[in-house]
């Protein structure tokens, strides 16, 4: 037995020298496609950092692994004025890793710094439902007049008006909350954390590792010391990486599922309220065709790239809201007619345009882009491929330098509004999410009638109306909801894949160590 257990402490510090990193013995060890571009949380645009900011952090709300909304820092909350005042009650027992206790002062502050101007946060727009935000933006007020401290753990939050989907925004990650004296007293969210989530910040090498340690300040029922995230973009080298056990969890590509099957890994799949499409620049003066754009649309036969490249794993998409949203559309959607789109291009003076495609620089994108440059190609455009690592590619998203892109959305709350908002309001361009330009009057004047609907049903309906409108409009190619499926070692009990991509924190994963 000793001999055994001097063998388990040398594995595990050679392990530590291999990734140059001593870890604990009870490290949860991940991976991640992609460096994340910040872990600040006001200027967090990325699933990536988001995944991370979830461990970092509390939010007033969470979500579950149901996709359930519940609470986080707050202990209660209560909606008075006809939905328009949200009044919460802070848990009194939650600190900050530097083992201060979270308060309303910290809430008030970190949604006063994603709010501000001098921030400039892409993701101010998530408060812009808040009574006084546009005089708080424009410099006439020095404080946020919606929200008011009410005690040392009681806030509330007014609204210009009704908008259901405000407890859901809480749960995101631009809106964890931050220890205020930290920011004050000079601290950086670059290189630091200054949250009260189960995980503190220990090394952060981009484009390599990241490491988070556990928060003893912070109960949970779990046995895990640390979660270690290896950066590995190609999928070739995450599988090896898992089949060698150096990962105990991985996202696991279509194509892998069966070679899985001799080992002993256990294989959870789950909904996580995704999109993927094809996104066209209405910048590009050829793709302002609204003719063109449905042309190209019924060009891809997107059955036989859900069939064969993504090995069925998910189902096509009727329009940009999935299954079990409000805004869902169950029918309709764009078929497979390749000869009325030959004709359509040709008919409409369009044959050997070309195009720039671009793409995420990771292989399954690439395998989906040639698939999607063959159809279009067939339908008689030209279509040139251009690859870019994650943050290029972000970088060229944001600037508009593109014809074409190919991307996904994720849910940041469970709602269709999180899809139609921010992937189609005129407002949204840039890292909002809008990033083919698409501005259309009547979209905009649909889904801000949703916002102001407060019966469940009607604003079902008219989330209905919009996403019929996005879809028909085709500023995006509408693909497929995909279905995520992750591989998980025996060693590594009550894991389960959560629907939303912030909202694991790992709290009852424990991981034997022999």
């Amino acid at each position: 037995p000793r001999f055994f257990g001097l063998c388990l402490l040398l594995c595990g510090f050679l392990m530590g020298c291999t990734s140059s990193l001593m870890l604990p013995a009870r490290t949860l060890r991940l991976a991640l496609e992609s460096s994340p571009k910040t872990l600040d949380p006001a200027h967090s645009t990325d699933a990536f950092s988001g995944q991370i900011l979830g461990l970092l952090y509390s939010n007033l709300m969470k979500f579950d692994q149901n996709g359930l909304l519940v609470m986080d820092a707050a202990k209660h909350y209560s909606i008075k004025e006809e939905g328009r005042r949200y009044t919460f009650l802070l848990r009194e027992n939650l600190h900050f890793s530097n083992g201060e206790t979270l308060t309303a002062e910290d809430v008030s502050f970190s949604f006063e710094r994603l709010a501000s101007m001098k921030e400039d946060s892409p993701r101010a727009w998530l408060l812009n439902q808040v009574a006084g935000f546009e005089d708080f933006r424009s410099g006439k007020t020095k404080k946020l007049s919606g929200i008011r401290i009410l005690g040392e753990h009681k806030i509330s939050i007014d609204l210009k008006r009704p908008f259901s989907p405000f407890p859901a925004l809480l749960a995101m990650p631009q809106l964890a909350i931050v220890n205020k004296r930290f920011i004050e007293e000079g601290g950086t969210l670059t290189e630091e954390s200054a949250g009260a989530g189960p995980y503190v910040l220990k090394e952060w090498r981009r484009e390599q590792d990241l490491l988070v340690v556990r928060n003893s300040k912070y109960a949970k029922e779990g046995n895990l010391e640390a979660i270690y995230f290896k950066i590995l973009k190609d999928p070739l080298t995450l599988m090896s990486e898992f089949r060698s056990r150096n990962l105990h969890v991985v996202e696991v590509p279509p194509e892998d599922i069966k070679s899985l099957k001799p080992t002993r890994a256990r294989i959870d799949s789950i909904n996580q309220y995704n999109l993927y499409f094809l996104g066209l620049n209405m910048k590009t003066k050829a793709l302002q065709s609204r003719r063109l754009r449905r042309a190209m649309a019924i060009s891809i036969d997107r059955g036989t790239i859900l069939k064969t490249v993504l090995q069925g794993q998910g189902e096509l998409s009727t329009g940009p809201v999935p299954r079990g949203l409000p805004g869902y559309l169950s029918d309709g959607g764009f078929s497979f007619e390749p000869k009325v789109a030959l004709d359509e291009i040709e008919d409409a003076g369009f044959q050997g345009l070309e195009l720039r495609l671009l793409l995420h620089s990771n292989p399954r994108s690439i395998r989906i882009c040639e698939v999607l440059k063959q159809y279009l190609e067939q339908a008689g455009l030209k279509i040139r491929l251009v690859t870019r690592d994650w943050n290029a590619f972000t970088s060229s998203l944001v600037n508009g330098d593109f014809d074409l892109f190919y991307r996904n959305w994720i849910a940041d709350f469970p709602d269709g509004d999180n899809f139609l908002y921010p992937l189609y309001h005129s407002e949204s361009t840039g890292l909002k999410g809008n990033y083919p330009r698409y501005a259309q009057p009547l979209f905009d004047e649909c889904i801000e009638a949703s916002r102001k609907e407060v019966d469940s049903d009607k604003r079902a309906e008219s989330l209905r109306r919009c996403a019929r409108m996005a879809r028909e409009d085709a500023s995006r190619i509408l693909l497929c909801f995909k279905t995520k499926n992750f591989a998980t070692y025996p060693a590594v009990q009550n894991f389960k894949p959560f629907p939303m991509y912030n909202s694991n924190k790992y709290l009852h994963v424990n991981l034997l160590t022999q």
